[in-house]
């Protein structure tokens, strides 16, 4: 009798183990981290790449699996990335090994065969899943269109979209970009069938239709970052729990992932972790300091004095005049000889306040214009300019980019007309402008090639002129800030807002 409880004993606790271990096999668990939008590594008082390696490691040395993800926006604008087209943040994300990388349209600030460059470098996929290249009549050459990455026994499909102003906003030559929902719809089914156990989206512009792909079970998780939603008043956040949405700069998701088999059921739990609260890694902390080190031997070179005030935040260069805007667009209508410039807000990226008797640098320069533009001189009519304005004013509710900033121009819009039916007068040079009359206009190559919605410059006459030479319109900034010594740029009454009591940003 003894003998035989001993027995039942013994397979009693033998089939306990067995259940115990058939349920741990049936359950999955996994950290999934989600960072973006790091393009400029010189912000030593905020958290950065030393922080989020720092956070990294301590995940990692959990027992259970953990997947990162990095949601790009970082390869640009940047100073140092307008010195090596953003081969220092790839270095960097070597270092701390993504499982992936999902594009956003920065990745294009120096258009698609420098991020077909990056992408070699890159010791990780970078993907984009909706990217057509007539070139090689499929994927832009070196990128993934989807990838399964996995840890452990977790198997995660990623996918990750762009969306199609990229084409516009950022003059790319060469490549398309087709439908988010179409591509997401068709890679999360050919995912599945590769038996993957969750289908994770990165998209980098609002996208409406990715709360009814989770509700509906075609993909699982959505990640998102914006740094600048605070600006859109009229932007909604997501609403389905797993649609996963950073805004403010220094923040990363830490996703808690659990699967269950028996019955079938995925828990998404996530949380925000500051970088600012972290510990600097001392490698990358080291690797971080040696390219500043570079990048300040190269800048810190003192080239003028500042008599004002100067704001070249977000608001103040994509919703109206700004006085460096003027600067600008005066030095590079005086170089060239032009009667008109036009560059848009968006060339501006500096996001900095200065004082009055600000000493300026180069690296203040370099920090305001960071891209590799050019100067054009085209030959257009006025009628043309007036389009060309009309576009640059349609979006300010939205605060993009193409907002202008002028310099021979004096111009009168109504903020609240319909978007192309805002301008109500134009001057050049204190006379009404003539719409068939021939103008000689100075902006940037980025503008000239139809950038950021000036399409109708596009097929525009190029012509020659004096000054013309392959130097960026930074150094021809440079050079006039180093020729006048002390500058003063102001407000001008160049962009008028004939109803200015009304908030820019309401449509």
């Amino acid at each position: 009798m003894t003998t035989c409880l001993v027995r039942f004993c013994s397979i009693t606790f033998s089939l306990l183990l067995l259940c115990s271990f058939l349920a741990q096999a049936a359950n999955k668990n996994a950290t999934l981290i989600f960072a973006a939008e790091m393009n400029n590594i010189e912000h030593t008082d905020e958290g950065s790449y030393p922080e989020l390696a720092t956070l990294l490691k301590e995940y990692r040395q959990q027992p259970q699996p953990t997947f990162f993800i990095f949601g790009g926006g970082s390869l640009g604008p940047s100073s140092l990335a307008s010195f090596d087209r953003g081969a220092h943040i790839i270095d960097i994300l070597n270092t701390l090994e993504p499982n992936a990388l999902g594009v956003a349209k920065r990745e294009f600030s120096f258009h698609e065969d420098e991020l077909s460059l990056r992408a070699y470098e890159a010791a990780f996929p970078v993907v984009a899943s909706n990217i057509y290249d007539p070139l090689n009549l499929g994927q832009l050459d070196g990128l993934a269109t989807t990838a399964v990455l996995q840890q452990g026994n977790i198997k995660i499909g990623f996918i990750s979209v762009l969306d199609k102003s990229v084409v516009s906003e950022y003059a790319l030559k060469r490549v398309q970009i087709s439908s988010s929902q179409q591509a997401i719809e068709k890679y999360a089914q050919q995912l599945r069938q590769q038996q993957v156990d969750l289908i994770v989206v990165h998209y980098s512009n609002p996208l409406a239709v990715i709360d009814n792909l989770l509700t509906e079970g075609i993909i699982d998780i959505a990640m998102r970052k914006d740094e600048h939603f605070h600006l859109l008043e009229i932007a909604k956040r997501p609403s389905h729990p797993n649609n996963i949405f950073l805004t403010e700069a220094t923040n990363v998701a830490v996703i808690d992932i659990k699967i269950s088999n028996t019955p079938p059921k995925l828990s998404v739990d996530w949380h925000i972790k500051s970088l600012n609260n972290m510990t600097k890694d001392p490698a990358v902390n080291h690797q971080v300091l040696k390219y500043s080190a570079h990048l300040s031997k190269l800048l810190d070179e003192q080239i003028g004095t500042l008599t004002t005030e100067l704001d070249t935040t977000r608001l103040n260069v994509r919703t109206q005049e700004n006085p460096l805007g003027n600067f600008i667009t005066d030095a590079l209508k005086s170089f060239s000889g032009a009667d008109i410039a036009i560059i848009n807000g968006g060339t501006i990226r500096g996001e900095a306040h200065y004082d009055a008797n600000h000493i300026l640098t180069r690296r203040d320069i370099a920090k305001e214009l960071p891209f590799r533009n050019r100067v054009v001189v085209m030959e257009v009519t006025g009628g043309q300019i007036i389009q060309a304005l009309e576009s640059g004013l349609s979006q300010i509710q939205d605060v993009k980019g193409r907002f202008p900033q002028v310099s021979g121009l004096e111009v009168t819009y109504a903020a609240d007309h319909p978007p192309y039916e805002r301008v109500t007068a134009v001057k050049v040079n204190h006379q009404p402008i003539d719409t068939d009359k021939l103008y000689k206009l100075a902006t940037s190559d980025y503008i000239a090639g139809g950038g950021d919605g000036y399409a109708v410059f596009k097929q525009s006459k190029k012509l020659n002129y004096n000054n013309q030479m392959t130097r960026l319109i930074a150094d021809i900034v440079i050079d006039t800030i180093r020729r006048q010594k002390i500058i003063s740029p102001k407000l001008e009454a160049r962009l008028v807002n004939s109803n200015a009591t009304v908030d820019p940003m309401d449509d």
